[in-house]
């Protein structure tokens, strides 16, 4: 039975839960239609297009990830928020672990160049049905790969780097030297849990265990860098 009430947040919504279920390779404008039980064309009323939808989705993740940071450390400070931040770094990348790879870039890197323009991204008709032919474009049934994938907006990038930034203050590190503590801790937490995810960890010790190992690291580094 097709669903009432969509709007671009709904089927942001449910396109991010299709990428965590099954990987950013089996998204499409068929398949959210099919999940959502509607035509696909109707979804041109709430979104441009394919590449819309992926922003749209990439946006969402960053905002979550943000919130989910922010709601870890609220409150707490030093070590204790350090803990925290980690802690819900870990769980988020797994719980997501279709979304999350898709926040890592950084929007001022480069524009993505298949979200509208001279590389052929497509558009909308007038009549809400993609092209002219009234047929669902190829491109927005092509399975969108990693690579084309848009970093997310600046405004959603730097409020990650604003929550971390502000729960690594309590070590006193110095203001030009917080950047430096926020990509080391990115750097860390990210490579731990891209490692586990993909299997890179063997059986001999716990992750939990190495994991707690890291935090305790990073802390020392931290508290370090607050004394220099």
């Amino acid at each position: 039975m097709p669903r009432a009430g969509l709007s671009a947040e709904s089927v942001t919504r449910e396109a991010a839960r299709i990428v965590d279920a099954e990987g950013l390779g089996a998204l499409s404008l068929a398949r959210l239609a099919q999940s959502l039980g509607v035509a696909a064309p109707s979804l041109y009323k709430h979104v441009k297009g394919l590449d819309d939808l992926v922003a749209r989705v990439v946006d969402l993740t960053a905002s979550a990830f943000a919130d989910a940071l922010a709601e870890a450390s609220v409150g707490r400070s030093g070590k204790d928020a350090l803990q925290a931040i980690a802690s819900a770094y870990r769980s988020f990348a797994h719980t997501h672990p279709g979304t999350y790879p898709l926040i890592q870039r950084s929007p001022h890197r480069r524009a993505f160049r298949g979200r509208g323009g001279a590389d052929g991204a497509t558009k909308a008709s007038p009549s809400g049905k993609g092209e002219a032919s009234g047929k669902t474009p190829p491109s927005e049934t092509a399975r969108p790969s990693g690579a084309a994938c848009p970093p997310p907006t600046i405004d959603a990038s730097e409020r990650i780097v604003q929550v971390a930034g502000a729960a690594l203050i309590g070590y006193g590190i110095p203001k030009d030297s917080l950047v430096d503590a926020v990509r080391f801790v990115r750097s860390a937490l990210h490579g731990f849990v891209d490692l586990e995810l993909s299997g890179g960890f063997g059986e001999r010790r716990s992750a939990e265990a190495s994991f707690s190992v890291a935090v305790d690291l990073l802390d020392e580094a931290l508290a370090r860098l607050g004394r220099a």
